[in-house]
């Protein structure tokens, strides 16, 4: 019979875990006491990865040790990441920043599209444990989805941009979670109610 996938949490255990908030291990113990069968893990590429091709060993080996009890308790895994790496003279973290969209082939959009699918596929890669991948969070508000340079109670996109940036992101992120683990589903960004 199978589980019924619908008793879940989102808890962000591992990342929590490698910051030294919480004991994961006690975290994951918790869950299996409840009875949760599925759990949101927050895995944020720049947490993950020192570029968008380069795993961090003792991030992916903490996350793999949570990733790993929770399959073992039987939780169906959402791996859920809504940070990226931007283009532009160095790589960094763009923590909710997003050029102005471009479809120009050479501009830093299309190029941070390009960092984004290639995170994706190394993301997906490295952790079969994850059923499946939700690939934004929230982006209709602006707080998660905003022009570089953005502070808040500025202007920041319109609804409208920031849904066809969200279409982009969620596009380009499906083709490396298949490139990196074909048998992974897609799941959109959630949006919120509070914009």
């Amino acid at each position: 019979m199978e589980a019924n996938r619908l008793f879940g949490i989102g808890e962000p255990v591992a990342a929590r875990g490698l910051s030294g908030e919480i004991d994961p291990l006690a975290a994951v113990e918790l869950m299996r006491r409840v009875g949760f069968t599925a759990v949101r893990e927050w895995m944020h590429i720049p947490q993950l990865l020192a570029d968008p091709a380069t795993p961090r060993p003792d991030a992916v080996a903490a996350y793999t040790r949570v990733l790993d009890l929770h399959r073992a308790q039987d939780r169906e895994i959402t791996g859920m990441n809504h940070d990226w790496y931007l283009a532009g003279n160095h790589l960094r973290a763009g923590n909710g920043e997003m050029y102005p969209r471009d479809l120009a082939p050479d501009s830093l959009y299309m190029r941070t599209l390009a960092l984004w699918e290639r995170s994706w596929a190394t993301l997906s890669a490295l952790f079969p444990q994850v059923t499946q991948w939700e690939v934004g969070n929230e982006w209709n508000a602006d707080i998660f989805l905003h022009p570089v340079g953005w502070r808040y109670g500025q202007p920041g996109f319109t609804a409208d941009e920031k849904m066809d940036i969200a279409v982009d992101l969620m596009y380009f992120a499906a083709r490396g979670i298949r490139q990196g683990n074909p048998q992974a589903k897609v799941v959109s960004f959630s949006p919120t109610l509070s914009i």
